[in-house]
This record gives structure tokens, C-alpha cells and sequence, in this order.
């Protein structure tokens, strides 16, 4: 996350030798630990599951005309449909490619084998979704946008299934997105937050700097983009998004070719997704997963991790009703889905919504 800039203009280390424990920090206090490890657990026998892509019609304000439209892959299991969905919303400069990165980082298919519904979001602005003057594409539209999409599933409109529950779960700024979402219209069953804190870490406050104008980009450039869309300085994604030494090169580079944008209406209006008012009004549970090398925000000047006072911090920007749970990931960065320890991410999050929501087929 980090502000784009206007147009004028991952020492970590992964986790190693034997098996670590996420520390988890929790409110109330759990017995549950969850073990991390090295190397990513090798791919499932077969190809990752291809999802079926969905357009929603949308409105960037409530009651607002349905002049645009957010695209998004739907991924079922095999057999009936399950009762829950997880909607998963991307941070700055990614679509829904963040969740579904090949072989053992793909978060969607980790949860389709665990038997959840997935819906992987291009939030408006971003991947195959439109592009409307990027000051219009602000945290209040990007809010009034996923409530559409969480009523879609609800519904069953735009040609989805019906869903009796949805899970929000973002990363970075598409976490803030969830958390304004639940605490505006209380209409998802749980909220998982990934990669954000109320805290930022030194490297926030200068990630502004590595914006530059997405049509200026030499992998975005003659993407015909409107003016104030930014992306990433080529280089620039592993300094902010990786733990060093933590993800596989190859990786890296996938996450290099991947990369979308941001607009300076997101960035002006950032603020709103770390106001404490936002995340005390979330009435339903809530689990905060954060790499405890991610740079933007658990993490000090010279890459040390200061995870522990900001997760004291992060516990009273919640009220009771959201039941909050954190979770630790040694090792990971700011994408924890590019990391090597990333299945162990998804374990962690399989864990707790199997736990506190009874399961995908519960209702």
C-alpha cells in the first residue's frame, strides 16, 4: 500500500531450519498455534482450478447510476454448492492475479480444495474492471462497489449462485476496502484482514515515491489508462511487497508481471481505511494475518521486526464483537500469497473460518 503519486509527477529473512510457530496474539487468548514452514508444501497432483469469470454491473455510489462494471473469476468445489463464499479483494497495484498465483500460492484453489466458494475480485479501477476518472475511484466508491458485489452473492444476481454467507477477506488497502464495507452495511459473516495494520512502518510514508503514471510503465504503457492511474517503478515491488530472501526469484518476477494500479482518488483518500472508527464498528469476527517482515507495516527502519507494539496497538482498534484473532507469519512479507511460507497462510485462514463459522457447508 502506500500513496501513488499525483501526475506531476521483500535484512528479512524466510523462516528457516526447523518448523516455526505464528505467534498469535489473540483477543481472548486461544490455545491454537499454526506451524510455519520453510519451504512452500509442493503442488497439488493436477492443475490449479480455472475460475469462471463473472461481470457485476456497478454504481460507484450508492443509488448512483450502473454506468460501469467489475470483472471477477468464480471458483466452486466439486458437488453441491457450499453454503459460505470468501470474496477476495486485492491491495494497491493488484487484481484478483494476487490469489491466484501457480502452484502452492494459489490461495483460491487452496480454499476450493478445502471445500469454499471463491470469488476473486478485480476491484473497480483495476484488472479487467473498468476505469473511471481515477478521482472518482476513491474508498467510498471502492466501498460502495464491494457492497454490490457482496450483495450479488447474496442474491444471486449477475449470474452468480446464491450464497448464505459471505467472507470479506482483503489484502492491504483491499482489507481497509472490507473493513469499511462491513462496518457501513453489516453484511458479511466474517472479515479476514491481510496485510494491514493502523500502524505503518517507516517505509509507508515514502512508498509514494515509487508510483509513477501507469501509462508510462514499460509493462503497462499502451494500456490506454486515465490520467492519476499509477503502478510501481519497475524494481521498486520487491522493496515493498517482499521479505529479502523470502520469495523464490521466479516468483518475484511473476509478481513483477502481475502488477496493476492504483489512483491518486485511492490515494488521496487512503486515510479513511486506518480510521479506528471504521474497524470498532465491525460486528462480526474478524482475523488479522500480517507477515511479521512486511515492511509497510510491522516491520522497523532497518527491516527488524517491531511486530509486537503494533499488534498492542492493532487489538484496541477493534471492538469485542469482532471476536479479533491475529496471526503472525514468520518469514513473510507485505504478499504473504508470494511468499514461500504462503501455504501456511492459507492454513491459517482455512483453520479459523472452518473454526468460527463451523465450515464451508454450515449455515
Amino acid at each position: 500500500t502506500g500513496r501513488p503519486a499525483a501526475a506531476r509527477s521483500p535484512d528479512g529473512r524466510a523462516a528457516a531450519g526447523a518448523r516455526r510457530r505464528a505467534r498469535l496474539p489473540l483477543n481472548p487468548p486461544p490455545t491454537l498455534e499454526v506451524p510455519v514452514t520453510a519451504q512452500p508444501t509442493a503442488a497439488p497432483t493436477g492443475t490449479d482450478p480455472a475460475g469462471s469469470p463473472v461481470t457485476i454491473p456497478v454504481a460507484l455510489t450508492a443509488g448512483g447510476a450502473v454506468e460501469h462494471q467489475v470483472h471477477a473469476e468464480l471458483f466452486t468445489p466439486e458437488g453441491p454448492l457450499p453454503a459460505t463464499v470468501q470474496l477476495l479483494v486485492p491491495g494497491f497495484t493488484y487484481d484478483h492475479r494476487y490469489w491466484t498465483v501457480p502452484g502452492p500460492y494459489h490461495y483460491a484453489a487452496a480454499m476450493v480444495r478445502a471445500g469454499y466458494a471463491v470469488l476473486a475480485l478485480d476491484r473497480i479501477g483495476t484488472g479487467a474492471s473498468s476505469r473511471p476518472p481515477a478521482r472518482e475511484v476513491t474508498a467510498d466508491s471502492n466501498t460502495a462497489v464491494l457492497h454490490q458485489v457482496v450483495q450479488a452473492l447474496r442474491t444471486g444476481a449477475a449470474g452468480l449462485p446464491a450464497f448464505d454467507r459471505v467472507v470479506a477477506v482483503g489484502h492491504s488497502y483491499g482489507a481497509g476496502i472490507v473493513l469499511m464495507e462491513a462496518a457501513a452495511h453489516h453484511d458479511v459473516a466474517a472479515v479476514v484482514v491481510t496485510g494491514m495494520l493502523h500502524t505503518q512502518a517507516p517505509l509507508h510514508a515514502r512508498a509514494r515515491q515509487m508510483f509513477h503514471q501507469a501509462n508510462d510503465d514499460p509493462l503497462l504503457g499502451g494500456g490506454d489508462y486515465p490520467a492519476d492511474y499509477a503502478t510501481h517503478l519497475p524494481g521498486k515491488r520487491a522493496t515493498l511487497l517482499e521479505a529479502p530472501g523470502g520469495v523464490d526469484p521466479d516468483v518475484s518476477a511473476y509478481n513483477e508481471r502481475i502488477k496493476s494500479t492504483a489512483t491518486i482518488g485511492e490515494g488521496d483518500t487512503l486515510a479513511a481505511t486506518y480510521d479506528p472508527a471504521v474497524s470498532r464498528a465491525v460486528d462480526v469476527p474478524t482475523l488479522v494475518v500480517v507477515g511479521d517482515q512486511d515492511q509497510l507495516f510491522s516491520a522497523g527502519e532497518d527491516g527488524r521486526p517491531e511486530i509486537e507494539p503494533a499488534l498492542a496497538r492493532e487489538r484496541a482498534c477493534f471492538s469485542p464483537a469482532a471476536e479479533l484473532e491475529v496471526a503472525v507469519v514468520p518469514g513473510s512479507g507485505h504478499a504473504l500469497t508470494i511468499h514461500r511460507t504462503a501455504p501456511d497462510f492459507f492454513a491459517l485462514v482455512r483453520e479459523w473460518a472452518d473454526r468460527r463459522l463451523g465450515g464451508p457447508r454450515a449455515t
